[in-house]
């Protein structure tokens, strides 16, 4: 029996990028960069009831699968338009556990668990598409009492049999890692952001970006030495954005570690061969505490950050900054929601997102 759920979608369309508006919005003209409606509960009851009608912000949901009973932290990327792989941490063992699946129409069935058996206790797991068949997984592993790991698999799957086979592994180099996330940045380069010790002596730790890049021919991994993004650590996981090959904007919350201050930054960081040239990043959400940080490219030069801002009632806010040469120039921040987590925002077009 097909079940039709519906959840508010909310679809972001920057007037300075020319965009189009839908007929069904009757806003006035107005010179903000930005504008959102949301629908009433009577508008979506009429669109949903309507066969000729197809509204962005009402999703018609086919059959659900089940693809494990006890798993936490989950993450799914498509590799092509038909392969999937989703990655996830066993609620009972804490071991990483991944998955591929592949799509006929509307039905989706599942290969074997493919499991690493070492205990995750940070919650570290990422996973980056580097072609239709193979792709990086970054998770954490505890090592003994407190020594904590980050180690990176590059993996492949055969679609026909759903069949993920994990090909080489890399372990960061440092004793203490979390808050990591990775991005592919082109078929033989990556670049991971997380926290590290980089001062033994000390125990401080930083937000250190690194790329890691490896031979196409057998899928090795060989990594550069750990370029100290920030000097303060992450207080979530950070947001990757790659803009183009060479060039990637990392935001996240950062905790000064010396005072406990929070504050949001957006840097820029480029890439030349194994090396990352960190620039130091802005304040995106005006020394507010945002968190739950999400971020898209819209084009090489231009993205969206969508976050929870705490100072202001947990509303939902995004903005859109653009690189000029190696400065980021701001536009207004809008608000997009009263009250938000979780957020996640993905591109549509250059000139619309989703949130």
């Amino acid at each position: 029996m097909k079940k039709v759920f519906c959840f508010f979608m909310l679809v972001v369309s920057a007037v300075l990028l020319n965009a189009e508006k839908p007929q069904y919005l009757t806003t006035p003209e107005t010179d903000l960069t930005t504008e959102t409606r949301h629908l009433t509960a009577s508008e979506l009851a009429a669109l949903s009831s309507r066969e000729d009608l197809r509204h962005p912000g009402i999703i018609e949901w086919n059959d659900e699968y089940e693809f494990y009973q006890n798993g936490m932290m989950q993450k799914t990327i498509a590799l092509d338009e038909t392969t999937l792989i989703s990655i996830f941490i066993d609620e009972d063992t804490n071991y990483t556990m991944l998955r591929g699946a592949t799509i006929d129409g509307s039905e989706i069935s599942y290969g074997p668990i493919v499991t690493i058996e070492r205990e995750n206790l940070e919650g570290i797991i990422d996973i980056t598409r580097i072609s239709d068949t193979h792709f990086l997984i970054l998770y954490g592993a505890t090592i003994g009492m407190s020594l904590k790991y980050g180690h990176l698999y590059t993996a492949s799957i055969w679609p026909p049999t759903k069949q993920i086979t994990l090909i080489s592994n890399w372990t960061a180099p440092t004793s203490y890692f979390r808050h990591a996330s990775i991005q592919s940045m082109s078929p033989i380069s990556a670049v991971i952001v997380y926290d590290g010790y980089y001062n033994e002596n000390t125990y401080r730790y930083d937000a250190v970006a690194s790329v890691i890049g490896w031979w196409v021919s057998n899928y090795q991994i060989y990594h550069g030495a750990p370029d100290i993004y920030y000097s303060h650590l992450f207080r979530e996981h950070p947001t990757i954005t790659k803009l183009t090959e060479t060039e990637f904007v990392i935001s996240g919350l950062h905790e000064n570690s010396q005072t406990g201050n929070t504050f949001n930054l957006a840097g820029l960081c480029t890439i030349d061969g194994l090396d990352v040239t960190p620039i130091i990043g802005y304040d995106f959400s005006n020394d507010h505490y945002g968190y739950d940080i999400h971020s898209v490219a819209l084009n090489e030069s231009k993205f969206v950050i969508a976050y929870t801002d705490q100072d202001d009632e947990h509303r939902g806010k995004y903005r859109i900054g653009e690189l000029s040469g190696s400065s980021i120039t701001w536009g207004a921040i809008q608000t997009f929601a009263n009250y938000t987590y979780f957020n996640k925002i993905e591109k549509l077009t250059e000139s619309k997102v989703a949130i």
